[in-house]
Parts: C-alpha cells; structure tokens; sequence
C-alpha cells in the first residue's frame, strides 16, 4: 500500500509541476496583446506587423522556441512588405542600415533566404545581405553608430555570408570598425568614450566567432567591464537604472561566447536576476517596479532562447526552422500533461480495484 500511495503522490507531483509551471515569455507575449496561451499570433494583421521591430523581434523568438505558430504567413507578408517599400522608396530605410539587418535574421529564422527575397522595381530579386552589409546600398553603414557595424557582421555570420571581392565593406573591415571603437575602459557605447552595458554585450554577440582570433583581447576586456558595472543582484542597468533588457542582451552575450549566464560573472546569475522581472503572465517588465513590457518580454525571450541552445541564437548555418502551425497550444506540452493524466489514471484505477477486491 505505501508504493502505491508513494506512485500516486509521484504522479500528483508531475501533474502540479506542469500546471503550476511559469508560463513562457512568447505566452506573455500573446498576453500583452489579449491574446490566449492556445492562440496564435503572427497571424494577427490587427496586432503585429511584419517589417516592424516589434513583429520581427517575436517571429524570431517564436521560431527559435518552436512555437505553434503561422510563420509562413508572416514570411510572406513580410516579403511583400519589403517589396513594397522597394517600390515606394528603393530600399527599406534612407538611414538605418539595421532595418535590413533585423528583417534578413528574421527571414532565416523562419527558413526562409535573405538572398532573393522579395522583388524591386525592376523586378529582380532583391538581397537583403548584400544590400544592408557589404554593399550598403545607402552612404555609410555606420551612420546610425556602432549598430549598424554590429548587426552587419551579425548577419553575414548568421548565414557564413561571404564578400566579393569588389563589395563597399569587407568583413574586415565591419569587424575593424567595431574593435576600432572600444572604448579605453573595454566596454562599448553608441557614442565615442560612453560605454554602456547593452551595446557592450551587443558588440560581444558580433565579436564572438573572432574570439579565438582578432577579437581575443577586445572580448576580453568587454567582459571585464561588464564584471565592473554588474549590479549587486546579478544584473545590469540601463541610463543608471535596472533593466530586463539590460540583463537579456548580457545573457545572448554569453551564451554566444560559450559561456554559462549563471555562472560566467563574479557578481553572481544574469539569468536569475533577468527572471526578477517576470510577471505572472509571462510577460516581462522594463523595470523592477514597472508591468508587462513588449521590448523587455521579446529580448527576454530571446535571452532564454540564447540558454536553451548554449550557443549564439544567430548562428543559422546549422538550424533547422520551426514548421507552421494554424492554431493551438504547445505539442510538447499536452503530451506532457497527457502522460501525466495517464499515469495518474492508472495509480487510481489500480488503488480502486484493490478495495474492490478487498471489500469482495
């Protein structure tokens, strides 16, 4: 009798395990949009638009946790929204070189080619690599600052793009514009002499496949000043304040460089003091104090997508993309909480028949 009570207590445990769980940031995504756990919501035209950051930064968090979602859906609309404003303008923005960064990482996130998508006003396909990198189709690649550098090299390193010969930018020359503008104290910034503790981490995301090479002793030196500047909690600020989205580019940052995030810094784990700004939704918050916020529930999300792989989450050379979904919830988990049910059935079943044999 006590292995029977022993099995069912085990099975009541799975069952409260599983329901009790925190839900995940792509729910408390859907949740800051009214959405339910069992709703998708790359297919909401109401909500989310393909082509802007918001709708991009969680189609590729949703691909890289294998969500049920319509990711061929979004594809499409995506790529005739970077059509369109081909047609309208030529290109996708006269300034920001990271529009075609972020759209290229979000089309081989959900498998589709950066190459050859889309059409422009002369009906070619358009290359969204060669056209935000290393042939930049507007005057600099660096006008926006060290971002547009740092994405670049992030997408050429996503697909192992490789430059022409006769390209405007080498990825020489993007990596060395990068190293050229560390700052005297190892960290990074968006300005000349100003680190900050998220462009320092952004740089770390670029600079990691060159961190046995060119970049060991600038990688070194970021990882020293983000040790310098970690909060006592294990996080990191923004503009002299705590931030979730601080502590989430710090976590990528790591695990791209084969770190461990709980363990990689002396002030103690990124990871946990990331999760400090959970709400029970699953939705993230900017600040300690503050409510679900949808840059912070995105970056957060990708941050636990960095711990999951243990390595880069923009490193698609050996990636295989999520596969499209209509509706409905996580697969995984109802199988889950199906054998759970099962298990727990069978205890019962038995312990009932038992009496039954008892009381004959």
């Amino acid at each position: 009798m006590k292995r029977k009570c022993l099995m069912v207590f085990l099975c009541l445990a799975l069952l409260a395990g599983l329901c009790s769980a925190a839900p995940s940031p792509q729910t408390g995504l859907k949740a800051l949009f009214g959405l339910g756990e069992s709703e998708t919501l790359l297919n909401r035209r109401d909500v989310i638009t393909p082509g802007q950051s918001s709708g991009d930064w969680a189609a590729i968090g949703f691909a890289l946790t294998g969500q049920a979602e319509d990711y061929g859906g979004y594809l499409a609309d995506l790529e005739a929204a970077v059509t369109q404003r081909y047609a309208q303008a030529g290109r996708l923005d006269q300034n920001r070189a990271t529009e075609w960064h972020r759209i290229a990482l979000t089309v081989l996130a959900l498998g589709g080619d950066p190459t050859a998508f889309g059409r422009d006003p002369q009906g070619n396909p358009i290359n969204l690599v060669a056209d935000g990198t290393y042939n930049y189709v507007n005057a600099d690649l660096g006008l926006q600052g060290i971002n547009g550098y740092l994405y670049a090299l992030l997408v050429l390193d996503a697909g192992d793009y490789q430059t022409p010969a006769d390209s405007r930018y080498t990825r020489q020359d993007i990596l060395q514009a990068i190293l050229d503008s560390q700052n005297p104290d190892g960290g990074f910034g968006l300005q000349a002499g100003s680190s900050d503790a998220d462009i320092t981490a952004m740089a770390l995301q670029a600079l990691a496949p060159y961190r046995e090479g060119q970049a060991r002793q600038a990688v070194e030196n970021a990882l020293a000043y983000l040790a310098s500047v970690q909060n006592p909690d294990g996080g990191f600020s923004s503009g002299g304040q705590p931030a979730c989205e601080s502590a989430a580019q710090v976590i990528i940052a790591l695990a791209a460089l084969g770190l461990d995030p709980e363990t990689a810094l002396p002030g103690g784990s990124v990871v946990q003091a990331m999760l400090a700004y959970r709400q029970p939704d699953g939705s993230f918050a900017h600040s300690l104090d503050g409510e679900g916020n949808l840059t912070a529930t995105e970056q957060a999300g990708l941050a636990l997508a960095a711990v999951q792989r243990q390595g880069s989450i923009y490193d698609f050379t050996q990636y295989t993309p999520p596969v499209p979904a209509k509706t409905g919830p996580e697969p995984v988990a109802w199988i889950a909480l199906g054998g759970g049910l099962a298990c727990a059935a069978v205890v019962i079943a038995l312990l009932l028949r038992r009496r039954h044999r008892r009381a004959a």
